[in-house]
């Protein structure tokens, strides 16, 4: 439910800034702007969180739920 919010307001945000009509495709449009996709974006955010706490850069409630094997 919450993935097809953000993916309706992320698909009306680039008709808008597009000027593209209701039935133009989104996918091609965020291509052309250069953005990624919802599900690119969480992939790398989600990434982004476990480097950043292996590396100690996270507080310790985040950092303590991932261990390094080193």
């Amino acid at each position: 439910m919450l993935y097809h919010r953000k993916h309706c307001k992320l698909t009306r945000a680039v008709r808008v800034l597009t000027h593209s009509s209701y039935d133009a495709d989104a996918n091609r449009l965020i291509t052309e702007l250069g953005w990624d996709n919802l599900e690119i974006r969480r992939q790398n955010l989600k990434a982004e969180m476990v480097y950043k706490s292996l590396n100690g850069l996270t507080p310790n409630y985040l950092s303590s739920k991932i261990h390094s094997e080193k």
